[in-house]
């Protein structure tokens, strides 16, 4: 069936008995055990993982004797739990972990992020047969990040989809590589989503597949300086694009590439350090034939070897990510897409960004503020003679102009003009005064910023800008504002090459 929402499946299977429901949720210190029936899911990149406000509880137990049967497509497990005393906000008790088990497959861990809010996680298990299953949750003391508390989770929903194979999404989802998480995946740089967007290849009869993961935060590269990252990037997660595929119209896997660390076969390798570039870190290599860890089916093997979050096809981890897909952004979007469609993505970021970093809402300071304090400019404009190019607002009852290289920071002064941008499409941030939501901008400028004694800036075109502000519930507005204005200046800081992430 075709549904317009996680929470509508979900309570629609609950209705239907596809779980033994009960009076409310089912606290699990150890391991327990559901028998579920299962529901198919013909759209399922329409019910992507994220916060639940559906009902119901389970009942451990009823658990088939045995499992089995055609399969009839790719199995997704949704299970809807929170972590009790426990927040990503928190340096102390940060997440709980917990191993899911479908039948008799590979367990995959899974990090409970939204600490005790109550959130939908998924994960996908490989072919799988329809009807009655045993799903198993085990929750590991060993691999949470908790010290004043016994880790524990409320577990109120389990649902066991699968993705017919005539699915239209169904060669995505069957193709979704496990991921292997770094030794600090419970405490921080822990996968959030992961999209997938597939094309036709150039030879007309094979499909391009490629996998997108965005990670919580970034620990070194562009992440260590929180407003260089913000400023290049807006936002203070990592999105990488970790596998490309080639694949037959049968599913058979004819070649792939990863994001490679440049760290492969070394004996030693920390994975909180930045990616060899003297062994191809950076790149994109040629997954191999053979010496990686097995994989579940299409679903290749990959591990996060890195402090910013590079590949290695060798090797495992303690942290095993069987991540189902978020929606993909539409032709021309930005990867950053994928977080507005799940807006909830950037309050966990937040969290790791507060606990990590020195931080201030002070807008004139540089130091990391919240995120909703930050307008997000999606912007595509092209100039020429710049060395950067600063977008600047104005709101209602305030005449500060507030600029994405922190000008409000040195005014009266002239600006910094480091140059977070100088054209094509990208995207920055304006750190605005705490609580200015649901102002107005009165006022938008482009200042072309130029070296001094050259030809002089000019714009291009005309630029195509979209606004994007975290409301302070952490919901997605776009405000309007008025058509921009262009100014010149002098290029203060030199425009030199910036790192990338």
């Amino acid at each position: 069936m075709a549904v317009a929402s996680l929470a509508t499946w979900v309570t629609a299977a609950l209705a239907a008995g596809a779980n033994p429901a009960s009076t409310g949720p089912v606290s699990v210190t150890g391991t327990a055990k559901w028998g579920v029936t299962t529901t198919t899911l013909t759209t399922p990149l329409s019910s992507p993982a994220g916060p639940s406000t559906a009902t119901g509880g389970l009942s451990p137990g009823s658990c088939p004797s045995s499992a089995g049967g055609t399969p009839a497509g790719e199995g997704i497990l949704l299970v809807r739990m929170a972590g009790p005393g426990t927040t990503w906000a928190s340096p102390t008790d940060t997440s709980v972990v917990v191993d899911a088990q479908v039948d008799q497959g590979p367990t995959q861990e899974i990090v409970l992020f939204a600490g005790s809010d109550p959130f939908t996680y998924e994960g996908f298990v490989g072919s799988i047969a329809s009807g009655r299953h045993c799903v198993t949750l085990t929750v590991r003391p060993d691999l949470s990040h908790v010290t004043t508390i016994t880790p524990a989770v409320q577990v109120s929903g389990i649902t066991l989809g699968v993705v017919p194979f005539g699915s239209t999404d169904y060669l995505l989802e069957s193709h979704d590589p496990v991921l292997y998480g770094r030794s600090t995946s419970a405490v921080g740089d822990t996968p959030l989503i992961t999209y997938g967007q597939q094309s036709a290849d150039p030879d007309g009869v094979d499909t391009d597949l490629s996998y997108v993961v965005t990670w919580t935060h970034e620990d070194t590269g562009d992440g260590t300086v929180p407003a260089y990252e913000w400023g290049l990037w807006g936002r203070m997660t990592d999105i990488e694009t970790v596998l490309t595929e080639k694949v037959a119209p049968d599913g058979k896997i004819l070649s792939a590439s990863y994001l490679s660390c440049g760290c492969e076969g070394a004996p030693i390798y920390p994975d909180f350090v930045p990616e060899n570039p003297a062994n191809g870190g950076e790149t994109d290599k040629p997954y191999p034939s053979s010496g990686t860890p097995a994989p579940l089916e299409n679903h290749l093997a990959i591990r996060d070897a890195t402090g910013n979050n590079d590949i290695s096809p060798d090797g495992t981890s303690a942290y095993r990510f069987q991540q189902t897909l978020v929606g993909a952004p539409g032709p021309g979007q930005a990867r950053e897409t994928a977080m507005d469609q799940n807006p909830w993505s950037y309050r966990i970021s937040g969290q790791e960004v507060g606990r990590e970093t020195v931080s201030s809402t002070d807008s004139h300071n540089f130091l990391a503020g919240v995120y909703p304090q930050y307008l997000i400019v999606d912007i595509n404009a092209q100039a020429q003679n710049t060395s950067s190019i600063a977008v600047e607002v104005q709101l209602a009852g305030d005449p500060t102009w507030y600029s994405n290289d922190y000008a409000q920071m040195t005014s009266p002064g002239p600006p910094t003009t480091f140059p977070f941008y100088n054209g094509g499409h990208a995207r920055t941030v304006i750190k605005l005064p705490l609580g200015w939501n649901g102002t107005p901008i009165t006022a938008l400028r482009l200042r072309l910023d130029a070296p001094p004694g050259g030809p002089p800036p000019a714009l291009v075109g005309t630029p195509a800008i979209e606004l994007i502000e975290v409301t302070p519930d952490y919901a997605i507005e776009h405000p309007s504002f008025p058509a921009p204005s262009v100014v010149t200046a002098t290029q203060v800081v030199p425009a030199t090459g910036v790192i990338g992430a």
